[in-house]
């Protein structure tokens, strides 16, 4: 089961958070931007669901080994 693996990896290698997200069209300060919603409180009483994905931590370790393992090559320390 190749498949588990990579998830319980995956798991170990980033802190993702569920937010709500927009692009504001009509502010004139943040035109375009990505405004993202990060009240706790907000998800449990919002008419929209969390719409994105935001990874918080990354174990730059551990993805360096996946790359390297990816790419066939295990041994090499870094």
């Amino acid at each position: 089961m190749p498949g588990k693996t990579r998830d319980f990896r995956f798991q170990k290698l980033v802190n993702i958070v569920h937010k709500k997200a927009s692009v504001e069209l009509q502010g004139q300060l943040t035109r375009g931007q990505l405004v993202v919603d990060r009240r706790d409180w907000h998800a449990a009483r919002a008419r929209t669901p969390c719409n994105v994905n935001i990874v918080q931590a990354l174990d730059m370790q551990l993805y360096k080994k996946m790359l390297l393992d990816a790419f066939g090559h295990p041994d090499i320390e870094f």
